[in-house]
């Protein structure tokens, strides 16, 4: 009988390694979530949850790192996710372009677990310079796992910013025409149509110095009220910018600044020129403009010519 049953238990050893042998492996996975956000968001935090997928042994000790885009994301911190929630150590380590995490447990996460790692947060900057085109994916990727996590599979996930078109920006073209001294020339910055409302705004704008001489600005209707607004000259360029609590609405056209120049080309350059005033640098709410429009500063040099007497005495009668 202690015979029969020893060589049943056998047959059942050996059947559950046969079973084990033949059933399809499950997938161990790493995985980065993908997210997307949108140029005008009232939050800017980017959220990014590591996850487990199917771990194939005990978990209780761990430690990857994650890639993310520097420049498009600013890191600021994590929280825990319910896999590591009770673990008795556990952080994460910005590297500058990799978040290094880690962490151990007594009691670790069982066989076959699922669930979340930990949660990345980070600021964006999808209105800024670093946001590039219209739709821009940044891989957000797994790698260098150790302890537990050894021989999982990575996943990558994404950062998506997406960047809508909220009007145009035009630098409107400016005239000097050479007399007999130096002329003032404003040039005024227009903004038609946006889609978004505009809170906070910013941009440069070239200038020839060889033909212009900046000589302040003025604000526009559109920021007439704002609590923030200035201008300062770079040399060969002006900045400006500002920011109020209440948003130009959308839909709204008008001017945003007006530069003054002093032309110098009634001294300094000899004969009608075009340089060219383009904006650049768009920065907050008007990170999310793609169209934008240069101006032209042309100056007419007027020539003068001989008159007698007579005539220049029938200009006061």
């Amino acid at each position: 009988m202690i015979r029969l049953v020893a060589a049943l238990r056998g047959v059942m050893a050996i059947t559950a390694v046969v079973v084990l042998a033949g059933a399809p492996a499950r997938a161990s996975n790493v995985v980065v979530s993908t997210v997307l956000k949108e140029c005008g968001e009232p939050d800017d935090t980017v959220r990014v949850d590591v996850l487990l997928q199917g771990a194939p042994v005990v978990v209780d000790a761990a430690g990857l790192d994650v890639s993310y885009p520097f420049g498009a994301l600013t890191y600021l911190g994590f929280e825990r996710g319910d896999v590591t929630s009770g673990w008795d150590f556990f952080d994460c380590e910005d590297l500058g372009g990799v978040v290094r995490i880690g962490g151990f447990a007594l009691n670790g996460a069982g066989q076959g677990t699922t669930g979340r790692l930990v949660r990345l947060k980070f600021l964006s900057d999808c209105c800024g310079e670093s946001a590039g085109p219209a739709w821009k994916p940044y891989p957000l990727c797994p790698s260098r796992f150790v302890d537990d996590l050894a021989g999982h599979n990575p996943v990558c996930g994404s950062y998506e910013c997406r960047v809508y078109n909220t009007g145009t920006l035009s630098v409107l073209w400016s005239v000097a025409q050479c007399a007999f001294g130096q002329d003032t020339v404003e040039v005024a910055v227009q903004l038609n149509e946006t889609s978004l409302g505009v809170d906070a705004a910013g941009l440069d704008v070239a200038y020839p110095t060889e033909a212009l001489e900046y000589a302040g600005f003025e604000r526009g209707n559109l920021v007439a009220g704002w609590q923030v607004f200035d201008a300062a000259d770079l040399g060969d360029r002006v900045r400006v910018g500002g920011f109020d609590l209440t948003p130009i609405p959308a839909g709204t056209s008008g001017t945003f600044v007006t530069l003054k120049f002093v032309a110098k080309c009634c001294t300094a350059s000899p004969g009608p020129f075009n340089p060219a005033l383009c904006p650049s640098a768009l920065v907050d709410d008007f990170g999310a403009i793609a169209e934008l429009y240069c101006g032209i500063f042309q100056c007419i040099l007027v020539r003068s010519e001989q008159r007698s007497w007579g005539a220049v005495k029938s200009l006061y009668r």
